[in-house]
């Protein structure tokens, strides 16, 4: 019965977006090339970000295992927190090469967010943080997950004890790196705590808040909050209550994220939407089998949307559109063959805008021999016309 949900499910899971649903042509793709970004000299790394120039932001590990934030550019990649006794991670990049990201000291209690550019090198971000019930500090930080090409930084404000020993996080928008942070207004109730994912061009912002210990709602903050809405799904499935996030969002207010559904009593899937920023309902994108659970992390101004999704053996990098559903991003040579994370081998993070050759950048991870590394899959894509009376 469960197979039989999901595959009413997945048959019209994916709505194709109000710039692409009438016109007279379609997206396809012609080749995908995967290559390795390597690391700084040790074992692991991972790509959490790309901008529209093929620049790369994550971490990676050094020759002594330490864990240091990376820019790949010029065919190489960059220790941006070159400090001895570091951890450190990007997470965002925009047009400008602008990073954005967080870093712990050793004697450091929590993380705490920075800005980096060329001119500034490493700024921490503004922390400061007054408790409204005036209860002990259990310890303060912030990450910064995202930033726009307006310079605008969001991410997570952490501090305050509810109950003491717990951090509460607090989503956080700073609109320079010189600016103090601000929090982002929740939805007219208080939340345990709330996170922001990531920022568009216009400003608008996307994330989740915890309304208890474990479950979440998708939100998207511009001017005032609001809730993502839930797809409509076939009964006796449904979508689990304040279980849903929303990961990205792009120029035209599209925003992609993940939501878990029951099935039957005991059994769930999370599954990957995608909603058109207007609709009253979003919509589930298509899995790679039926009983399979997939996430969308992003997607660029055309549609294209990232993440992953289970095949009969593997977790696989995959990527989205409107005109041709699902496509498997491919594995770079060396993965596939780890037994111990054969269920966790790819999966695509960020991507960038669609280049006037017709290339789109994924980036992300996959396990080569059981240890995660930093890729890029060079996607090309091509349009070609479609007569005006075609389905």
């Amino acid at each position: 019965m469960r197979h039989g949900i999901l595959a009413i499910l997945i048959g019209s899971a994916l709505v194709t977006s109000a710039a692409h649903a009438d016109s007279g042509w379609r997206y396809a793709i012609s080749s995908i090339k995967v290559f390795d970004l390597g690391t700084m000299g040790g074992k692991e790394s991972v790509a959490n970000d790309i901008n529209d120039k093929g620049e790369i932001v994550g971490w990676a590990n050094l020759a002594d295992g330490a864990q240091h934030a990376f820019l790949w550019r010029n065919g190489a990649m960059e220790d941006i927190t070159p400090f001895r006794e570091t951890f450190s991670d990007a997470r965002g990049i925009n047009n400008f090469t602008s990073v954005v990201g967080y870093l712990n000291g050793m004697k450091d209690s929590g993380p705490h967010a920075f800005y980096w550019d060329s001119v500034s090198t490493v700024v921490r971000l503004d922390e400061a943080w007054t408790d409204p019930k005036d209860i002990p500090l259990c310890g303060s930080g912030a990450v910064a997950e995202a930033i726009n090409d307006d310079g605008v930084i969001v991410g997570d404000r952490y501090g305050g004890c509810n109950p003491p020993g717990i951090y509460i996080a607090r989503a956080a928008r700073w609109a320079s790196w010189s600016s103090p942070w601000q929090e982002i207004s929740p939805l007219g109730h208080a939340p345990k705590s709330n996170h922001a994912e990531d920022i568009n061009a216009a400003g608008a912002i996307v994330g989740w808040d915890h309304d208890s210990e474990t479950l979440s709602g998708a939100i998207r903050w511009y001017g005032a909050g609001s809730a993502v809405p839930y797809p409509t799904v076939i009964a006796p499935a449904s979508p689990v209550d304040e279980s849903m996030f929303a990961f990205g969002n792009n120029a035209s207010n599209g925003v992609v994220g993940s939501l878990t559904l029951r099935l039957s009593p005991g059994e769930y899937v999370t599954r990957a939407y995608y909603w058109n920023g207007s609709s009253a309902e979003s919509s589930l994108l298509p899995s790679l089998i039926p009983a399979g659970a997939s996430v969308a992390y992003e997607l660029n101004k055309e549609a294209f949307s990232v993440g992953y999704s289970d095949d009969p053996r593997d977790r696989r990098a995959v990527v989205w559109h409107p005109h041709f559903g699902i496509q498997v991003l491919p594995l770079p040579p060396g993965a596939g063959t780890d037994t111990i994370f054969v269920n966790y081998q790819c999966q695509a993070l960020a991507v960038n805008s669609r280049s006037a050759t017709g290339l789109v950048q994924a980036v992300g991870f996959c396990n080569v021999g059981g240890k995660r590394h930093a890729m890029v899959w060079n996607i090309s894509t091509y349009r070609y016309d479609v007569p005006s009376d075609s389905p």
